[in-house]
Protein backbone atom coordinates (compact mmCIF):
# COMPACT_ATOMS: atom_id res chain seq x y z
CA UNK A 1 0.00 0.00 0.00
CA UNK A 2 1.38 3.57 -1.14
CA UNK A 3 0.88 6.50 1.40
CA UNK A 4 1.47 9.77 0.77
CA UNK A 5 3.38 11.78 3.34
CA UNK A 6 3.38 15.57 3.49
CA UNK A 7 7.19 16.78 2.88
CA UNK A 8 7.00 19.28 5.63
CA UNK A 9 5.88 16.18 8.12
CA UNK A 10 9.01 14.12 6.61
CA UNK A 11 10.97 17.39 6.92
CA UNK A 12 10.53 17.94 10.95
CA UNK A 13 11.15 13.94 10.82
CA UNK A 14 14.34 14.13 9.88
CA UNK A 15 15.32 17.27 11.44
CA UNK A 16 14.06 15.33 14.44
CA UNK A 17 16.10 12.28 14.09
CA UNK A 18 19.21 13.93 13.02
CA UNK A 19 18.98 15.93 16.05
CA UNK A 20 18.39 12.76 18.32
CA UNK A 21 21.93 11.42 16.53
CA UNK A 22 23.93 14.13 17.47
CA UNK A 23 25.17 12.71 20.76
CA UNK A 24 26.03 9.40 18.87
CA UNK A 25 27.56 11.27 16.70
CA UNK A 26 29.62 13.02 19.17
CA UNK A 27 30.36 9.83 21.35
CA UNK A 28 32.15 8.56 17.60
CA UNK A 29 33.63 11.28 16.78
CA UNK A 30 31.79 11.00 13.35
CA UNK A 31 29.62 13.68 11.63
CA UNK A 32 26.36 12.87 9.88
CA UNK A 33 25.97 13.48 6.14
CA UNK A 34 22.99 14.43 4.63
CA UNK A 35 22.92 13.81 0.46
CA UNK A 36 20.21 15.24 -1.81
CA UNK A 37 20.01 13.15 -4.72
CA UNK A 38 18.64 13.91 -8.08
CA UNK A 39 14.48 12.85 -8.76
CA UNK A 40 16.21 12.13 -12.25
CA UNK A 41 18.18 8.99 -11.24
CA UNK A 42 16.31 8.07 -7.91
CA UNK A 43 12.69 9.24 -8.63
CA UNK A 44 10.75 9.48 -4.67
CA UNK A 45 13.78 9.84 -3.04
CA UNK A 46 12.71 11.96 -0.31
CA UNK A 47 15.82 14.85 -0.07
CA UNK A 48 15.79 16.05 -3.55
CA UNK A 49 16.28 19.83 -3.02
CA UNK A 50 19.80 21.70 -1.77
CA UNK A 51 18.01 24.35 -0.52
CA UNK A 52 16.36 22.17 1.67
CA UNK A 53 19.11 20.31 3.02
CA UNK A 54 21.08 23.58 3.57
CA UNK A 55 17.69 24.64 5.56
CA UNK A 56 17.30 21.68 7.48
CA UNK A 57 21.36 21.96 8.56
CA UNK A 58 21.43 25.50 9.47
CA UNK A 59 18.54 24.95 11.69
CA UNK A 60 20.09 22.28 13.69
CA UNK A 61 23.43 24.43 13.15
CA UNK A 62 25.31 21.56 14.89
CA UNK A 63 29.20 20.92 13.36
CA UNK A 64 28.42 16.92 13.72
CA UNK A 65 25.47 17.70 10.70
CA UNK A 66 26.30 18.70 7.40
CA UNK A 67 26.38 18.06 3.56
CA UNK A 68 27.17 15.96 1.37
CA UNK A 69 27.96 17.41 -1.73
CA UNK A 70 27.59 15.01 -4.68
CA UNK A 71 28.68 17.19 -7.44
CA UNK A 72 26.92 14.84 -9.68
CA UNK A 73 23.47 15.42 -8.45
CA UNK A 74 24.08 19.22 -7.94
CA UNK A 75 24.72 19.67 -11.29
CA UNK A 76 21.62 17.69 -12.46
CA UNK A 77 19.26 19.34 -10.03
CA UNK A 78 20.93 23.50 -10.00
CA UNK A 79 23.62 23.60 -12.54
CA UNK A 80 25.90 26.58 -12.08
CA UNK A 81 28.95 24.70 -10.28
CA UNK A 82 30.64 27.07 -9.69
CA UNK A 83 28.54 29.32 -7.80
CA UNK A 84 26.63 26.63 -5.95
CA UNK A 85 29.56 24.68 -4.62
CA UNK A 86 30.94 27.98 -2.72
CA UNK A 87 27.11 28.49 -1.78
CA UNK A 88 26.79 24.70 -0.21
CA UNK A 89 30.00 24.26 0.76
CA UNK A 90 29.99 26.49 4.21
CA UNK A 91 27.81 23.09 5.05
CA UNK A 92 29.84 20.61 3.52
CA UNK A 93 31.24 17.99 5.53
CA UNK A 94 31.82 15.60 2.71
CA UNK A 95 32.16 16.29 -1.63
CA UNK A 96 31.71 13.20 -4.11
CA UNK A 97 32.80 13.84 -7.71
CA UNK A 98 31.52 12.23 -10.61
CA UNK A 99 30.80 13.28 -13.86
CA UNK A 100 27.46 14.08 -15.46
CA UNK A 101 25.49 12.98 -17.58
CA UNK A 102 26.93 8.69 -16.86
CA UNK A 103 28.32 8.81 -13.04
CA UNK A 104 31.53 8.34 -14.87
CA UNK A 105 34.58 8.96 -12.32
CA UNK A 106 36.95 11.85 -13.77
CA UNK A 107 39.90 9.81 -13.96
CA UNK A 108 39.59 6.27 -15.67
CA UNK A 109 42.38 4.04 -17.66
Amino acid sequence: IKKKFSVQGSIEVLKSNLTRAIPILEKAGVVGLIEPINPYWVPHYFLNDFDIAQDIITEINHPNIRLMLDIFHLQYQKGNLSNNIKKYLPITGHVQIAQVPDRFILIQN
